[in-house]
């Protein structure tokens, strides 16, 4: 008997759970007669499967909310990017000019360094 139980189990657990209230909802259409405990079970079935659509919907829009936001990220990332480069050039040229002019013709170059990836640290 109980080798019956672990093979009925075991062709279950394989599959998804909208696979299995799949299955479950037609077997309640296939069949005409319920006892009140099988209504109860039907009415406690439909709700998990509505919870899990519900859940589903919110899981898939955070999914999205997770994708725009790191977008937004990676938009605000390269703009800032391209501002400390635009800055660093100005501050180049112009400890350059005072440099030159404190050295009478010296020169001197500045470097912006590149941030390591911040994944990297440790």
């Amino acid at each position: 008997m109980d080798h019956v139980k672990s093979d009925m189990i075991s062709q279950f657990s394989s599959k998804t759970i909208k696979e299995l209230l799949s299955r479950l909802e037609s077997l309640r259409r296939e069949k005409k007669k319920f006892t009140a405990k099988d209504k109860v079970l039907f009415e406690r079935l439909d709700a998990l499967n509505t919870r899990f659509e519900q859940f589903t919907t919110k899981l898939k829009d955070l999914e999205k909310n997770e994708e725009d936001a790191h977008q937004l990220i990676q938009t605000f990332d390269s703009s800032i990017q391209d501002k400390i480069t635009k800055i660093f050039r100005s501050f180049s040229h112009h400890l350059q000019k005072y440099f030159s002019k404190i050295t009478g013709g010296g020169k001197i170059t500045a470097k912006l360094l590149k941030e390591r990836s911040r994944g990297r640290r440790g």
